[in-house]
């Protein structure tokens, strides 16, 4: 495209964003027979969130066959829309739902296999929904979906141009999508096409949309990439889409560490203490096990949004001796606990680093922390009292986690809040096309993935890990199908 100065190019589908969604709505589009398609990237290489995404939800699969797990579509369903209080579109949720097995059928189709299937939250509290497969510590299976779709996009005839960033949608004099501007290195340029697929994920990295749709999130730390910055939920406004203000802000915290993935699981662990940055105690500790997004909301209203993990000497033994395993994400990370093998590491790195504090007296501590050393005792005070008695008095914690801190050396933790991305945005129908102010589908225009609304309400459900990523391929592959079925309808228009 850059060596065509000013040229006016001419395709028959447009995507815009080459990460799972719409790298799976080229394959799609392949399938139904398609040929002349284009895909966009404003990054240097090919990927979106997708690339660090580490598992998706399905049911009915074939690796939950193979391991003789069935999940109700029924069950899924009911828990889904109860979630979010009806405040999705049922059709697409149900057609999402029962494409999800059919998704990871088709992934183990192209030569990959999930060999993995777990609950995310703590075991037996959830359905076994989450599909990864083995790739090594990081755990990505995101990465190796990508390469594949990529290398089959290739193969088939497929334009991916990477650095290259839509800036506007253009409708014709009847109202269909019908070009896009775009810019690359070299030049601007009109692509000329007949339809589009929005695959650009969520606006992360947009502090402006951040204020705007979730107040006081701007500058939260984010794990997204800096190339998520809402282009699809722009430049479909301003060519009249109605934004749902059905949106996700997908918090966690305390959020993947920026320093330390083994303090992250330790901070997140039932044993420990949390308090705000004044030391006060702001939620039960177990909250993490069954709710990671209601954690996040928990955190959201304390001071600064950050909050301390506080433990013993004793509780760290503990955890280090006992090999037990509390959560889907540490099954996840090394499977049987090995993140535990790097805490003591973790820990002493932290301290050098001013991100964990530790003393032998809890006065010491806080002072670190510049909280009030009378506010930190007595809520230590009171909380050793709570598990003295076997009792919390204070937030009901389960108590096989109260466990006292007494024994020094004594640490603190800092979590800080984060997102990982957002979901939502532009209106669609179960069809993926993008819907207008008046309620109508705007011909030939579709949204998939983060930038798309519907799927999720409000708070993301960790009882269907993966849904986000599921709801980008599946969203991706119906958008490829039914834009090719569009282009087919209106090709001799």
């Amino acid at each position: 495209m850059g060596d065509s100065s000013g040229a006016q190019l001419s395709t028959d589908l447009v995507i815009i964003g080459a990460g799972g969604a719409g790298l799976v709505a080229a394959a799609a589009a392949l399938e139904a027979g398609l040929t002349n398609i284009i895909v966009l990237e404003k990054a240097a290489t090919p990927g979106g969130n997708t690339a660090q995404s580490a598992g998706m939800f399905a049911i009915d699969s074939p690796a939950q066959k193979r391991k003789g797990i069935r999940v109700p579509e029924d069950q899924i369903f009911g828990e889904k829309m109860a979630y979010a209080n009806w405040r999705v579109d049922p059709a697409l949720t149900r057609h999402c739902i029962r494409e999800s097995g059919r998704m990871v059928e088709w992934f183990e189709g192209k030569g990959m296999r999930f060999d993995n299937v777990i609950e995310f939250l703590r075991e037996g509290q959830a359905p076994k929904v989450f599909h990864s497969f083995s790739l090594g510590p990081d755990g990505f299976i995101g990465r190796r979906i990508v390469d594949t779709l990529t290398g089959e996009c290739h193969r088939r005839g497929v334009e991916i141009l990477c650095d290259t960033s839509a800036l506007a949608l253009n409708r014709d004099g009847q109202g269909r999508t019908a070009a896009v501007t775009v810019r690359s290195a070299k030049q601007d340029s009109t692509i000329q096409t007949r339809a589009v697929i929005l695959a650009t994920g969520g606006f992360g990295a947009n502090s402006e949309l951040l204020e705007k749709y979730f107040p006081g999130h701007g500058n939260v730390f984010t794990k997204g990439y800096a190339q998520m910055t809402g282009d699809g939920l722009t430049m479909a406004e301003r060519i009249g889409a109605a934004i749902d203000d059905n949106m996700v802000l997908l918090v966690t915290g305390p959020h993947h560490y920026p320093w330390s993935h083994a303090l992250t699981l330790l901070v997140r662990r039932p044993e420990l203490l949390l308090v705000n940055k004044e030391g006060e105690r702001y939620c039960d500790e177990t909250i993490f096990l069954d709710y990671h997004t209601e954690a996040g909301n928990a955190l959201s209203r304390q001071p600064d949004m950050i909050c301390y993990g506080l433990l013993d000497s004793a509780i760290k033994e503990r955890i280090e001796t006992s090999g037990q395993i509390v959560s889907g994400m540490e099954r996840e990370a090394g499977g049987s606990g090995a993140w535990v093998q790097d805490l003591s590491k973790e820990l002493e790195a932290g301290a050098a680093r001013g991100t964990v504090f530790t003393g032998t007296g809890w006065d010491e501590v806080a002072t670190q922390m510049e909280a009030a050393p009378a506010v930190l005792g007595e809520t230590v005070k009171r909380y050793n009292e709570y598990c003295d008695s076997g009792r919390d008095g204070e937030f009901f914690k389960e108590g096989g986690f109260l466990l006292p801190l007494r024994k020094p050396p004594f640490y603190a933790v800092l979590g800080v809040q984060g997102f990982d991305t957002t979901l939502g945005g532009i209106k669609i129908d179960h069809r993926m096309e993008v819907i207008d102010q008046d309620g109508r589908p705007i011909p030939g225009l579709y949204a998939t993935g983060d930038c798309a609304s519907q799927w999720e309400h409000r708070d993301y459900n960790l009882r269907h890990p993966g849904s986000a990523m599921t709801f980008a391929f599946c969203s991706g592959y119906i958008a490829g199908q039914e834009a090719a079925a569009y282009i087919g309808r209106t090709a001799a228009d």
